[in-house]
């Protein structure tokens, strides 16, 4: 690992989160993004490299333009009211951003048209009539292959058939360029299993990307140079921000302003919604434009609540504002920076993760307040009343292989693995406090809290990227004045301040005011009940497996077919990410039987299989709702 750093002598950092969309407040999937950036920014920063870290706001599009006409207002005057909010949060998250980019910024707008007055000039753009389906919500097209039902695939609302003349890159030409940055690891693509995403995507066929629209329909974006009478399509716009950044808001950092201080990108963090746009469509304009690709793209999975997918319609998305009112109080430092080392700890950063007030409350508890709060408090106290408050302290060698394992984690993107590293040590201090005894030993005490006052130099420096405010804090209650992974593991003279527990056990408060019935991180209190007459409604009943098989070009999807007694169907089904065909084949499942048919990748899908959920970080992400013993085909559930 450490030979691999040297190699790619990567002593300048460049980290990006995605810009994202002002049409909405901003909410714990958000957050998780940007608190993750911080975390690496903050490693890399004790390491001595320079680091730009930036983030921002995407201000163009549809929904942009639909959500100022909606309030009444220009799309500007929505946008300047909405880009702060995101400014503020990550105020109070801690977020050490460096820069914070608005695509509504004139210099962002001239770098856009610089890009695609360079492209259409190398005639890299060109315009054809073009129909497709549309889906306004998430501003793209789909071909009838992708959406043979004429529904999106991503937010399942109906599709609009459009024709019109529009602009297209030539994004085709670029189709081996990518394939071969992303084999060959030039681009690394993290987690692997999107990587290989990537590369299925491709092998369908790469087409031409259109990024146009025209301002009769849609008017709120960036101006075509060569043609007025269009604007750019929002992406062509927006992943232009991690070029167009460095170049006029670097200027304030410690090496030469410009996209050559810092290109290319040591990592692009996104969520796993937005895979294709960054490592397909960004290389191959970045190709054209004759721009180094990035080292990497990072993709990070999806948060529900309670083990139910977070919408606005039920009322369950998690606000991180109202979760620092409800847990903080006065002071909101330790709320803010659990919130932080929970979802960075809580699960496996690729992978999707569940957010319950519970499992907060329960790693504040169990992580925070009894392993490593309790540590500083039993050092303090020990120093104070046996060695006067002050000893020198004295690392020992196994704390390398410590150091080393922690930041190889971090450097993998394995956060969880980081956290858990140090959550583990501190366990380690605590119990060695226990079996030495200095209160017991007091001729040992001096040799003992030497030992310890070391370690906590170190379970203070890990945990600072993920935990700023509380580990300031720990800092100062040991006098400790240099927070530096590179110094980490020299002696220095702890002396001790007492003061309140730095992380005081969780305690929920109502807000103050009437509560707002909007997106709260609150469990439900009122239970909408069904009547018999609503479970009769619907006819469940066994069926067996007769035949399974993967539906071509869909990972997730599977197709069976299933017997039920008189009849046979064929169904889709999401669950080839946690069963392989031949593991159903002969297996009794319970499948809704009087859904009305729907088109699934152009396979007609003639009921629905019941499936449970699984807890995060299991193998299978589902478990198939199955029977004790052996009923018949076709024999009705009750």
């Amino acid at each position: 690992m450490k030979e691999e750093r040297e190699r790619k002598g990567e002593e300048a950092v460049y980290l990006t989160t995605p810009i994202y969309y002002v049409n909405d407040k901003p909410h714990i999937g958000h957050a998780y993004t940007t608190i993750a950036a911080d975390v690496l920014a903050r490693f890399h920063r004790s390491l001595g490299r320079h680091v730009f870290f930036l983030t921002g706001v995407d201000e163009h599009g549809q929904k942009v333009e639909k959500a100022a006409r909606a309030r009444g207002i220009s799309p500007q005057d929505h946008c300047d009211e909405m880009a702060p909010r995101f400014a503020e949060l990550w105020k109070r998250l801690c977020i050490s951003n460096d820069a914070f980019i608005r695509t509504t910024d004139p210099r962002h707008k001239r770098i856009v048209q610089e890009a695609l007055r360079k492209l259409h000039e190398r005639n890299l753009i060109v315009q054809r009539d073009f129909e497709g389906w549309y889906c306004t919500p998430c501003e793209r097209y789909w071909t009838e292959k992708d959406a043979p039902d004429s529904t999106c695939p991503d937010c399942r609302r109906p599709l609009e058939l459009l024709k019109e003349k529009n602009y297209f890159f030539l994004m085709s030409r670029y189709a081996g360029r990518i394939r071969k940055a992303v084999e060959s690891g030039e681009m690394e693509i993290i987690p692997a299993s999107r990587k290989n995403e990537v590369l299925g995507f491709l092998e369908q066929g790469l087409g031409d990307l259109c990024i146009s629209r025209p301002k009769k329909r849609l008017s709120w974006g960036v101006p075509l140079p060569f043609d007025e009478d269009y604007v750019t399509y929002v992406w062509f716009d927006a992943l232009l921000n991690y070029v167009s950044g460095p170049q006029f808001l670097g200027e304030s950092l410690a090496r030469s302003a410009g996209i050559e201080s810092w290109w290319p990108a040591y990592a692009h963090l996104i969520g796993k919604d937005i895979l294709t746009t960054h490592c397909v469509y960004w290389p191959a304009m970045l190709s054209a434009l004759d721009i180094p690709l990035p080292r990497r793209v990072v993709a990070h999975g999806w948060w529900n609540f309670s083990g139910e997918k977070m919408s606005k319609s039920r009322g369950n998305v998690v606000d991180p504002l109202r979760l620092f009112e409800e847990y903080g109080g006065e002071d909101e430092r330790c709320a803010v920076d659990a919130f932080r080392y929970f979802v960075v700890g809580e699960v496996t950063f690729g992978l999707d993760g569940t957010f319950s007030l519970e499992a907060f409350e329960r790693r504040w508890t169990a992580n925070l307040s009894n392993d490593i709060g309790n540590l500083y408090s039993r050092f303090q106290s020990l120093t104070g009343k046996i060695l006067g408050g002050a000893v020198n302290s004295v690392p020992v060698p196994e704390d390398a292989a410590v150091m080393e394992r922690y930041r190889e984690a971090m450097e993998s993107f394995r956060f969880h693995d980081a956290c858990s590293e140090a959550v583990a040590f501190a366990r380690t201090l605590n119990q060695y406090i226990q079996e030495r005894a200095p209160w017991s030993h007091r001729e040992e005490a001096p040799s003992v809290l030497a030992r310890v006052a070391a370690g906590l130099r170190i379970l203070t420096v890990l945990l600072h990227p993920m935990m700023p405010r509380s580990m300031a804090l720990a800092a100062e209650r040991i006098g400790l004045r240099d927070l530096s992974l590179k110094t980490v593991l020299e002696p220095f003279p702890a002396v001790v301040t007492k003061g309140a527990p730095i992380f005081p056990r969780p305690h929920r408060r109502a807000p103050d005011g009437p509560a707002e019935k909007k997106s709260v991180p609150a469990e439900k209190t009122e239970r909408e009940w069904a009547t018999l007459d609503d479970v009769k409604k619907l006819d469940l009943k066994i069926a067996v497996v007769k035949q399974a098989e993967r539906v071509k070009g869909a990972d997730r999807l599977l197709k069976l077919n299933v017997d039920l007694g008189r009849e046979e169907r064929t169904i889709v089904a999401g669950i080839a990410e946690s069963y392989a065909p031949e593991e159903l084949v002969g297996r009794r499942i319970v499948l809704a039987a009087n859904l009305k048919p729907a088109r699934i990748r152009g396979i007609e899908s003639q009921g629905m299989l019941l499936a449970a959920p699984l807890p995060t970080g299991r193998e299978r992400k589902l478990s198939l709702i199955t029977t004790d013993g052996e009923p018949e085909p076709g024999a009705e559930v009750r």
